[in-house]
């Protein structure tokens, strides 16, 4: 797919900007007012606090990377026989929300820094499905510490493959179904570590990593499905949906929703096993 060619910004900073009135790389299909445009890095920073198309995605991640932060400390400082391990898990969501942020946030200073920053962003994925992918092997496998690595490994390798795939310059020109295809090689791993555990865990503990993945990974569907379908700004292209952005509002709270229950269910679970290895 071809890069769009730059045009000149408007001489003048706004967050109001009309979608013809912005160059190509900050333009968002379905997506008609309220872009901003021309800000330097203290401007965007400000303009969190005001109106535009991009303050709800910010606060969305925002305030769960503070949340995860905090957890990410309160986690690290205690003695707790699991603390390494969810601090370790709790870091990859700060990291992940925070990046999302600082995209929303900072994206629009020039083009290069927009496509460093959408780099960023979907770097972060990689290293959140690597934490998930970390803690599940950790407990799935806290008696067998070899079967551990191995899975960590497995995890790794897709994860840094395809951060580096989204650092790339390139990587925002792909089509949407590209990226999502991409996003989903690391989770193939995933696939496979499921497919490991229902052949060797007896069917109790099976029950267990069921009933904690089973709203995560509900979750988890849902909102591939709503992001690639662009539901409902694609369906409905007579409704205004800029300020909200439509399915990258519920991306962003399908992903909280996932992180929130994610570690509360991982938390009870490793208190009822007793964990001693990571």
């Amino acid at each position: 797919m071809q890069a769009p060619t730059s045009m000149t910004l408007p001489t003048a900073p706004g967050i109001n900007f009309h979608r013809h009135e912005i160059p190509a790389w900050l333009q968002t299909r379905y997506i008609e007012t309220g872009y901003r445009a021309n800000l330097n890095f203290l401007q965007c920073f400000t303009s969190i606090f005001s109106v535009h198309n991009e303050v709800v995605a910010i606060w969305t991640h925002l305030l769960p990377a503070l949340v995860f932060g905090g957890l990410t400390a309160s986690f690290f400082f205690s003695n707790h026989r699991h603390s390494a391990l969810f601090a370790q898990t709790s870091f990859s969501f700060t990291l992940v929300f925070t990046a999302s942020a600082f995209m929303h946030t900072f994206n629009p200073i020039n083009e290069e820094w927009h496509l460093w920053t959408l780099g960023l962003d979907w770097a972060a994925i990689a290293f959140v499905i690597y934490g998930v992918g970390h803690s599940l092997s950790s407990l799935v496998y806290y008696h067998d510490p070899r079967r551990q690595d191995m899975w960590k490994l497995a995890f790794a390798v897709p994860c840094s493959a395809f951060a580096s795939i989204a650092s790339w310059g390139g990587f925002h020109y792909l089509p949407q179904v590209t990226k999502i295809s991409l996003v989903l090689l690391p989770s193939l791993a995933i696939l496979a570590f499921g497919f490991d555990l229902c052949h060797r865990l007896p069917s109790h503990e099976l029950q267990i990593v069921k009933d904690v993945m089973r709203v995560p990974l509900l979750l988890t569907i849902s909102g591939i499905l709503v992001y690639g379908a662009q539901f409902p700004e694609r369906q409905f292209q007579d409704i205004n949906f800029d300020m909200t952005r439509g399915h990258h509002l519920y991306h962003h709270v399908w992903s909280s929703a996932f992180a929130f229950i994610y570690l509360r269910n991982t938390w009870k679970w490793a208190q009822k096993i007793g964990i001693k290895h990571y």
